[in-house]
């Protein structure tokens, strides 16, 4: 059993203005921001049998939010809770695989200054829930190989106001998806690791507009290969590469606006001196 505790205190001052050449001309708004938050969890894990375990969980959040409008709008102070129960179950393993089942609740909080807004006031907790199902194993020999189909409601969905410089809540949404993910130690010196993940995401009450969220990635790619641990003249060398794959997103409601995919790639070379001392050399 494990019990745990969480505070944070964020003090911001945040700003939208209009400026030609860096110099401010006038402001649009301009915040001070305080928000502030506890949280309190429990988590007990029992193994019942050798092929049966559960993870119970229990966690409460207390949040508060203080706005001061500087240039004179909005301000306030609202405090909200959450409280946000989870499980999970695992099943075996059996010839190295393992079968697992997770669900609960939780939240994500909304931007402060649309919480205390007196003409349209977020929730400043809006709920989610979710769950996933999925099977690891490690059947072929130095291979890590875990597969899970997952699905998420959230209560209202955050979506970016440019020209006002912060977000804003929209309807409720479900989402759901799969994600693939391995991880292959062939040799002590080398690692290759390749994550795919897809996922649908769609608003859950009519709208003529369309039901596509906006910005919500479709399918992703994330692998790499890495040396390590070098034997010989090359012991103190390493090195790696890496591609990372964000796909095509719909930017418009109705789907008829996407923006292109993007692919980025990474590879790093280093060097370890004496006494803990390296030097690396990354290029993007």
């Amino acid at each position: 059993t494990t019990v745990g505790a969480q505070f944070r205190d964020d003090e911001i001052r945040n700003g939208l203005f209009h400026t030609e050449k860096r110099v401010r001309l006038s402001t649009d708004r301009f915040d001070r921001i305080g928000e502030r938050s506890g949280g309190l969890y429990l988590q007990n894990e029992a193994h019942w049998t050798p092929w049966l375990r559960t993870t119970l969980g229990l966690r409460g959040d207390l949040f508060g939010f203080d706005v001061g409008n500087i240039a004179g709008g909005n301000s306030g102070n609202v405090t909200a809770g959450a409280l946000e129960p989870k499980l999970g179950v695992v099943l075996g393993p059996w010839a190295g695989a393992e079968i697992y089942l997770d669900g609960g609740y939780g939240f994500h909080s909304n931007d402060a200054r649309g919480v205390v807004d007196n003409a349209a006031a977020a929730t400043p907790l809006a709920r989610t829930k979710g769950a996933e199902v999925g099977v690891r194993t490690t059947f072929i020999p130095d291979l890590q190989s875990s597969l899970s189909l997952w699905t998420l409601h959230i209560q209202s969905e955050l979506t970016w106001e440019g020209d006002a410089g912060d977000t804003s809540p929209s309807g409720p949404t479900d989402r759901f998806g799969v994600e693939f993910s391995n991880f292959y130690t062939p040799t002590p010196w080398l690692t290759l690791d390749a994550d795919y993940a897809w996922s649908h995401a769609r608003f859950t009450a009519f709208d003529p507009l369309g039901q596509r969220v906006p910005e919500s990635l479709q399918a992703t790619f994330d692998g790499g290969v890495a040396l390590h641990n070098l034997n010989g003249l090359a012991k103190d060398w390493s090195a790696g590469l890496r591609l990372r794959y964000f796909g095509p997103r719909a930017l418009s409601q109705d789907g008829l606006v996407h923006s292109k995919s993007t692919a980025l790639v990474y590879a790093d070379l280093g060097y370890a001196f004496a006494d803990g001392w390296s030097v690396g050399l990354d290029v993007f």
